[in-house]
């Protein structure tokens, strides 16, 4: 009876075991098929980092064969990861057992040696690697998931790029709606320094030369030939390809330079300026042509809006509260329509007419506003609009305040 029910029991054993080998079996087989045939290129490494296997999807995308990696290339020898100092996070796959992910660029002439494809481009490889432990917890092997982010990559420098030009761009349409207004203030002084050189030439024909007065008048142009070289030059700074440049300027200073180039802008469409600063404002640790640029086109914006209105202003202030100016930018023009109010600050959105603008004026003046990491709200009033722009106090961008 006994050897019976121990023989089944054997029975019984030995049934089990094969169902668990048969599961093995199958669970071994769908690992496979999944490493083999999965959409990631993927390749596993023992426990030294050296490639023991790769799957179809890395053979296709990198065009590599088996004989080219397999018991050649290891992870801790790669030249790239040694230089970008990745090896520490290797010693944490193998050493501590812990996934790490590493963001990998490789020029085009060390990416196709050891891949032996053909980009002319900068490669950036995202590689996940898992540790594989056996039961005693030791890593005895590696996955390694590839992820190429190049086309990724490229499509953002192409961003950036575009994002550049466009900056450009609108900044060569507000230069070219500035142009009137520039030409008139060069004009002023000219004509002033002609009429001197005439009336001396005069003089000296007639024999009437009073040097006082020679004297006088050739000082006053002095200062008009410099007033045109100032508008010349402030006018090809603004309109140059700039790098940020930061440094401690109080806002009085950008306002008379906007001024500079919007000045007549203003006289010619009748708008009154008020201006409200706090007396003794701060130094913001900016680039004065960026926050320049902001300026103008708040101003050429409000211009515009507040074309049909007959008693035409616009209202400048400025506070320091705590550790940021707050600077409030008034108009009581025609504001923006309710179903763009959200939208003010997106690219390509204007209230303009067709033709008049590119609606990309507002979105540069966040993009500057946020690289200095400030804030700008938009508000609409009962008539017109309020612009409200928080900057730090004399704090490089992107460092946290002190403690």
């Amino acid at each position: 009876m006994s050897e019976t029910r121990h023989h089944e029991s054997d029975s019984q054993l030995s049934v089990r075991l094969c169902a668990t080998e048969k599961d093995l079996e199958e669970t071994r087989a769908l690992f496979s098929a999944i490493f083999d045939f999965g959409p990631f290129p993927m390749w596993i490494s023992d426990h030294k980092g050296t490639c023991l296997r790769i799957n179809e999807a890395l053979r296709r995308t990198w065009g590599v064969e088996d004989q080219d990696v397999i018991g050649k290339y290891n992870m801790f020898d790669d030249p790239v990861v040694k230089e970008q100092g990745f090896s520490p996070l290797l010693n944490r796959v193998f050493d501590d057992g812990e996934s790490v992910t590493l963001r990998i660029e490789y020029d085009p002439v060390q990416f196709n040696q050891l891949t032996g494809a053909h980009r002319e481009v900068k490669s950036v490889i995202e590689a996940t690697i898992s540790p594989q432990k056996n039961s005693l917890g030791e890593v005895i092997s590696a996955i390694v998931l590839h992820k190429d982010l190049t086309p990724h990559q490229l499509m953002e420098e192409a961003k950036e790029k575009a994002i550049t030009l466009m900056k450009q761009a609108q900044k060569r349409e507000a230069v070219g709606l500035l142009v009137a207004g520039v030409a008139h203030e060069i004009n002023q002084p000219l004509t002033y320094i002609r009429a001197v050189l005439e009336c001396n030439l005069h003089d000296l024909t007639q024999q009437e030369i009073d040097l006082r007065v020679l004297g006088e008048e050739c000082r006053e142009a002095v200062k008009q030939v410099d007033r045109i070289s100032c508008i010349i030059r402030h006018l090809r700074l603004f309109g140059r390809v700039e790098t940020l440049s930061f440094r401690e300027v109080v806002l009085d200073e950008i306002l008379d330079s906007t001024l500079i180039l919007v000045g007549h802008l203003l006289q010619a469409n009748h708008i009154t300026l008020k201006r409200d600063l706090q007396e003794n404002l701060p130094c913001i640790l900016c680039d004065p042509l960026r926050l320049e640029q902001v300026l103008i086109n708040l101003f050429q914006n409000a211009v515009s809006a507040l074309d049909t209105v007959e008693d035409k202003q616009i209202a400048i202030t400025a506070v320091a509260r705590d550790d940021l100016l707050i600077l409030c930018f008034n108009d009581n023009g025609t504001g923006v329509r309710p179903d763009l109010q959200g939208r003010i600050f997106d690219p390509f959105v204007t209230t303009k007419k067709v033709g008049q603008g590119m609606g990309l004026g507002l979105s540069i003046v966040y993009g500057i506003i946020k690289e200095h990491d400030g804030d700008i709200q938009y508000y609409a009033e009962k008539q017109g609009s309020t612009f409200v722009i928080t900057l730090p106090l004399k704090r490089a961008p992107n460092t946290p305040p002190e403690s």
